[in-house]
C-alpha cells in the first residue's frame, strides 16, 4: 500500500501593509499630536502615525517598517493619519 498523499505547504503570506516607509520623529508644541511620521525613501511626507495602545514607536526611528491598520486624511493636520495596529520591519525598494 501506498502512504497517504502528504497535504500541499501552507504558503506563508505577507501581511497587507497600509503603508510603508521610514518612521520620522518630529517636534510640535501641540497637545495630543502625535510625534511621529512616516516617510518616504526620497523624504515625502506619507502619513502622521498614532500608535494603537501598546506600540511604541521609539524604537523604530529610521527603521524601514510596513505598518497596518485603518488610514484617512485628517483635516486637522492637512495629511493622512495611520493608526497603526501592528509594525513589522521591511526592506524598501527604492
Amino acid at each position: 500500500t501506498q502512504p497517504p498523499p502528504q497535504p500541499p505547504p501552507t504558503p506563508q503570506l505577507s501581511p497587507q501593509f497600509t503603508g510603508a516607509g521610514f518612521v520620522g520623529p518630529i517636534a510640535s508644541s501641540r497637545r495630543n499630536l502625535t510625534s511621529f511620521v512616516l516617510v518616504a525613501p526620497d523624504g515625502r511626507l506619507l502619513a502622521f502615525l498614532q500608535p494603537a495602545a501598546g506600540i511604541s514607536l521609539a524604537g523604530w526611528v529610521n527603521r524601514s517598517v510596513g505598518v497596518t491598520g485603518p488610514r484617512g486624511f485628517n483635516r486637522d493636520l492637512q495629511a493622512d493619519l495611520l493608526q497603526i495596529r501592528s509594525i513589522h520591519p521591511v526592506r524598501l525598494r527604492r
